[in-house]
């Protein structure tokens, strides 16, 4: 079984770790690296005190992956929305950029430090996918708002809401994807033109775009939908994550919130499994 890991099973290292090398050394699951389980391990790079925890999960994460790597999710999109031919294997990292990443964590492991170059790079990463994440949060939370004052301004119930979640994705995901196609800053002006024009005649061309329009979506449809469930901070990190389920079985995740929801709503209905590591014990 191809599988991907969320960081929550780190909750539980030592027994988590146990379990993922003996269903690998049994050749049950083949673990594929994403990039946001190695983004979240290096988060702990700045503090000094989770140094030990830095390292068993690098370690971790070199010796239990057995395939390949995932392409950085912006990468991928940018190759799938391009016009140009892109490589058969586009949303796995070339093999010199996946040594490159393990020869740094080697770096790292044999208590070497990263290129000053290399280290600013990260934490300007790290630093913008926080605030894009609070940012979705936010709108989440405004959005839960303004449908909370709607419905009372209507007289109605927050139960009174009938839009299915296809309902929803129908009347919304073009214009969504539009608008994180036209996002400032996110890409020039002439790719921009290319990109709307992917998007707007073949979307089958660009398979994880649209799982990340579609993701971002839901995560509105959630807020207004579910409004006794929170609205999570790591909304958007789980949708990126789980839009890797694309070329994997299933996800082994400690997470019973928002991204069980997501996987539920969106991934369920494709076989795709999610697992928490007592449930991967049994495999």
């Amino acid at each position: 079984m191809r599988v991907i890991l969320d960081t929550s099973v780190f909750h539980r290292f030592d027994y988590s770790s146990d379990i993922l090398y003996q269903l690998k050394r049994n050749g049950k699951i083949k673990v594929y690296v994403t990039p946001m389980l190695l983004e979240e391990s290096l988060k702990l790079m700045p503090h000094s005190s989770a140094s030990g925890d830095l390292m068993k999960r690098l370690q971790f994460i070199r010796d239990v992956s057995s395939e390949g790597w995932f392409e950085d999710n912006f990468a991928i999109f940018k190759s799938e929305l391009n016009l140009l031919p892109r490589r058969k294997d586009y949303q796995f990292l070339h093999s010199r950029a996946e040594k490159y990443f393990k020869d740094n964590i080697q770096l790292i492991l044999s208590g070497g430090r990263l290129d000053t170059n290399v280290e600013r790079e990260a934490r300007t990463v790290l630093e913008d996918n926080k605030k894009k994440a609070e940012n979705l949060r936010t709108i989440g939370l405004d959005m839960r708002e303004a449908i909370t004052q709607g419905v009372k301004e209507l007289g109605m119930k927050h139960k009174h809401i009938t839009e299915t979640w296809q309902d929803f994705k129908t009347r919304g995901l073009n214009k969504w994807g539009v608008g994180l196609i036209r996002r400032k800053g996110c890409y020039s002006k002439m790719f921009q033109l290319s990109a709307l024009l992917v998007w707007a005649i073949n979307k089958r061309k660009c398979p994880y775009f649209y799982d990340w329009v579609q993701g971002l979506l839901y995560a509105e449809f959630y807020s207004m939908k579910y409004p006794q469930l929170k609205v999570d901070l790591n909304a958007q990190a789980d949708i990126q994550h789980l839009i890797f389920l694309r070329d994997t079985d299933a996800i082994i995740s400690e997470e019973k919130n928002f991204m069980r929801k997501a996987w539920e709503d969106l991934y369920a209905p494709l076989g795709k499994k999610y697992f928490n590591v007592f449930e991967a014990a049994k495999l």
